[in-house]
């Protein structure tokens, strides 16, 4: 591809005067090799133009850089190499996103839960559909990944442009507080964004909630329409900035989408939108949150609400997401994702109406990460549940007893039960519980490990409880 083509809608200060043929684009100079155009991003360990001598050396043809350098090759300067990365990439792949109706979920929680509905009722209702985002799915009428909620340039329009190639005309995507900050989705257009809700969550990257918000108000200068859900002071701002269409959702107030008529059991959730009834297989307030977004979404792509809320009844199990474990046993086990404060309280929250006996939530917190959220976390599970059992999650390159305690220091008037090995957490929470009771095991979801300082370890929660479980029934034989 040419130079030029590659250029087109990126903002540069400076182009060589020749044209140059380009074999691909990386921002990588390990994998420079001849005839590559090499992007020198500036980040927060390493410059990127620290490492153009490499890319010289590897034979790259052209340099795309925020400032000139004395490397000995034409050189594009740009204003913003990140933003100019992600359009490069786009145009190497020929813009596939331009051949889709896209829609872009974002918010704190809920994203993956959301994204997952709005795919279903669209390949329910006859479209082939795309889906990126946390978890794998093995549909065929899916392609995901799992590497980062939201995928890198190059990767995000590689899959784009095979869902294109696969007939596909419809993609679902989550969309990143860190991705839109590191502009990963520049020059991509949506037909639709949506706006779950937003809560403290990765303010060790992004200082404040301000900045937050900001990063991702930037994916709806992007769409062609909004879908907010209102019950949050943060998206009733953001509807209130939009100058493009936007259908509100909200559960405690008037809006475009409402609930009415809610019926809840822990294994699904019943409820009316205008003269329609809804059956959804999922348990918990914030789920049915999420349903009004997903319906709200697919109305903006065309499809009625008629046909929208029946498809939600064959729903698939959401792997992570208050997923209700099929156990055979007289108490309930759930496994789900929460692993910030507001989603441990909204999950905790939901399963309290269904449970009879006692509620039991083991649970941990992730290292290297918002230390601040911990002590709120425990206070959380301390007011919510009857039992809390305390264990490790992905302690990462922390002390896991030190993530432990300050846990722990958010419930100092509670019995703290502190079992680090999370199989035996789990094992000992499943095999204690009784009739009547929920054991919620959160904060891992579909994550089938735990990453340790000296490497990352297999870990199959769902193999444990049911093994647990087996140990239980056989013990009251």
């Amino acid at each position: 591809m040419q130079l030029s083509v590659l250029l087109q809608d990126v903002k540069t200060q400076e182009v060589p005067a020749q044209d140059v043929e380009i074999r691909t684009v990386t921002d990588c100079a390990r994998q420079v090799q001849p005839g590559d155009a090499f992007i020198c991003i500036p980040g927060i360990r390493q410059d990127g133009h620290d490492f153009a001598p490499q890319a010289f050396r590897q034979g790259a043809s052209v340099l795309i850089v925020q400032r000139r350098l004395p490397v000995p090759l034409p050189q594009v300067v740009v204003d913003d190499p990140r933003n100019a990365y992600a359009r490069m990439c786009g145009n190497w792949c020929g813009n596939p996103a331009r051949q889709l109706k896209l829609t872009a979920i974002t918010g704190t929680n809920g994203k993956t839960t959301t994204a997952w509905m709005l795919h279903h009722i669209l390949v329910s209702c006859g479209y082939r559909t795309g889906r990126l985002g946390t978890i794998p799915d093995s549909g065929c009428d899916s392609l995901s990944r799992v590497h980062y909620t939201t995928p890198d340039p190059p990767e995000l329009h590689r899959t784009l442009r095979t869902m294109v190639q696969q007939g596909m005309t419809h993609a679902v995507m989550e969309a990143s507080s860190q991705a839109l900050e590191q502009q990963r989705l520049a020059g991509v257009w949506f037909t639709c964004g949506v706006f779950t809700n937003l809560s403290p969550e990765h303010l060790d990257a992004h200082g404040d909630m301000e900045h937050y918000y900001r990063c991702k108000r930037r994916l709806f200068d992007q769409c062609g329409s909004a879908v907010i859900c209102t019950d949050t002071a943060w998206g009733m701002r953001l509807a209130g900035e939009m100058d493009i269409p936007v259908a509100t959702v909200s559960l405690d107030a008037s809006a475009d989408y409402t609930a009415s008529d809610v019926r809840q059991t822990a294994r699904e959730t019943k409820f009316r939108m205008g003269p329609y009834e809804v059956c959804l297989p999922l348990t918990g307030r914030y789920n049915l949150s999420n349903a009004l977004c997903a319906i709200a979404a697919a109305e903006q792509c065309g499809i009625p609400v008629a046909e929208a809320a029946p498809s939600l009844a064959s729903l698939p199990v959401i792997p992570g997401r208050m997923e209700r474990l099929k156990l055979d046993t007289p108490f309930e086990v759930f496994i789900d994702y929460a692993h910030t404060p507001e989603a441990l309280k909204q999950v905790l929250t939901a399963l309290r109406p269904v449970c009879a006996g006692r509620l039991t939530v083991v649970f941990g917190c992730g290292g290297d990460r918002d230390r601040r959220k911990r002590p709120e976390m425990g206070r959380i599970a301390a007011a919510l549940a009857d039992g809390v059992v305390l264990t490790d999650d992905n302690p990462r390159s922390e002390d896991p007893e030190r993530i432990r305690s300050e846990i722990a220091a958010g419930m100092p008037d509670v019995c703290v039960r502190m079992i680090p090995d999370r199989a035996q957490a789990i094992t000992a929470a499943v095999t204690e519980a009784r009739p009547g009771d929920v054991v919620l095991i959160a904060g891992k979801g579909h994550e089938q490990y735990q990453i340790f300082s000296n490497g990352v370890r297999p870990l199959n929660e769902y193999r444990i409880a049911a093994e647990a479980a087996a140990m239980w029934k056989k013990g009251k034989e």
